[in-house]
């Protein structure tokens, strides 16, 4: 694949920092206790706690490395140069970056779905160059099980990524392909997951709006748990409608203080305290779908109230409106439209959630 200038590979991130140990709640936390709570002379509830925590935390480990705070922004001529060799419909959002100080790093990048549409649309390549400005690299999640089976063909798609530098990996299999997880699967998953490109298994779960039954769903959910657990990675979950076992499970099989990514969280705010509640180090992956005109007022009322300490930006499969004439997948540079949307439902400008976001993806993948 063609590069911006300056890169490595489409795939590249500008640097990397060392992984400190994240700041988990401690065990006698408020956050800790059941959600029902039978003292009416308690106040706030957990989502206020885990931001009253968070606020008396350094955000450090002694020995740990922040992510750079601020970047060059280019001159006028440089911006001008820089929009002649993006695409038409890119341009706005392009020119738009060029303000921010800080960069983002996009944490879930569905990869099987991008090169799918590169296969599809031979103009895709060139709008691949469309990044904006502050663009750093993104997380490249591979969940179709034939990209990562020991025996097909499809695999050398991740080999050619896996040999690239400055990469970072998430692979497991997600509910709806469940059915289709077979032994060379597991084998290639596991071989696949002892890479150090790899920061994170999934995204796997249970999702009981696909037409896959749960027990099959639980299996391949389990293993993916174990192997999680033995490797001592993140997890990345996709849970829909199914937040009881998916919890009880997780709960049965991963250490309490397990680093989770839900991704494409879109949750109210009892959900995401729940959550919590269950997994101090849980974090909420948002996409751009949060201001979606069929989003309910419910999710907006939870991006409000999460600590933003507590999020992680994603472009994940969601295409913004507004760009859905013109691309039918999705786009490394979409995350910039989601830390947009979080900023406007927060109240606080977009840079604060760049440099957020961006710390809260250190913490939580290394990276």
């Amino acid at each position: 694949m063609s590069t911006k200038s300056g890169d490595t590979g489409i795939f590249t991130a500008k640097s990397k920092t060392p992984s400190p140990k994240i700041h988990p709640l401690p065990c006698s936390d408020p956050i800790g206790k059941p959600l029902a709570c039978s003292d009416p002379q308690q106040k706030g509830s957990d989502i206020d706690k885990v931001s009253q925590w968070l606020n008396t935390q350094s955000g450090e480990e002694e020995g740990g490395s922040p992510t750079e705070p601020t970047r060059q922004v280019k001159s006028q001529a440089e911006q001008t140069e820089e929009l002649k060799k993006v695409a038409p419909w890119a341009k706005d959002f392009i020119r738009r970056s060029f303000t921010y100080k800080y960069r983002f790093v996009d944490t879930h990048c569905n990869v099987d779905d991008l090169v799918e549409g590169l296969n599809r649309d031979t103009q895709f390549n060139a709008e691949l160059q469309s990044l904006p400005d502050n663009y750093e690299g993104f997380i490249a999640v591979f969940s179709n099980p034939t990209t990562f089976s020991s025996q097909s063909p499809a695999d050398q798609l991740l080999k050619a990524v896996l040999r690239e530098e400055g990469i970072w990996i998430v692979l497991g299999c997600p509910p709806k392909h469940a059915n289709r997880f077979r032994k060379p699967h597991l084998v290639g998953l596991k071989q696949a997951l002892a890479t150090k490109h790899v920061v994170g298994v999934g995204p796997c779960g249970l999702d009981y709006t696909v037409g896959v039954g749960p027990d099959v769903q639980k299996v391949i959910f389990k293993v993916q748990l174990e192997m999680a657990v033995e490797l001592k990675l993140p997890l990345v979950i996709q849970c829909q409608n199914a937040d009881d076992d998916c919890l009880a499970m997780l709960q049965q099989h991963v250490p309490k203080l397990q680093k989770i990514h839900l991704q494409g969280f879109t949750g109210g705010k009892s959900l995401a305290s729940r959550w919590m509640a269950s997994f101090p180090n849980v974090y909420f992956g948002l996409t751009s779908s949060i201001v979606d005109r069929t989003a309910p007022a419910c999710v907006k009322d939870m991006v409000r109230a999460v600590p933003l300490e507590r999020i992680l930006l994603e472009s994940g499969t969601v295409v913004p409106e507004n760009f859905r004439k013109h691309v039918a997948t999705t786009h490394f540079g979409f995350a910039l439209f989601t830390a947009k949307a979080i900023g406007e439902l927060r109240r606080v400008s977009t840079d604060e959630v760049f440099k957020t976001c961006r710390e809260n993806t250190r913490l939580f993948y290394g990276v």
